[in-house]
């Protein structure tokens, strides 16, 4: 999340705000011109992973607080 936030801020996004922002920077960090930039510390991220993970946190999120 920290390389994906780094990535955001690099392009003008914000880096506190998960949608249209971080999430997609953490699946830009599935490429190499990405992943291999100085600032990234960790590299290749299979950045679907997380972002349907998170997608999946914020939907459930909705459907409870519809109750």
């Amino acid at each position: 999340m920290r390389d994906a936030q780094k990535l955001a801020d690099l392009n003008n996004r914000n880096k506190h705000v998960w949608d249209g922002q971080v999430d997609s920077m953490i699946l830009a960090l599935s490429y190499p011109q990405n992943y291999n930039k100085e600032i990234i510390k960790h590299g290749y991220v299979n950045g679907i992973e997380p972002f349907e993970y998170v997608g999946q946190i914020f939907e459930r999120h909705d459907h409870y607080t519809k109750f």
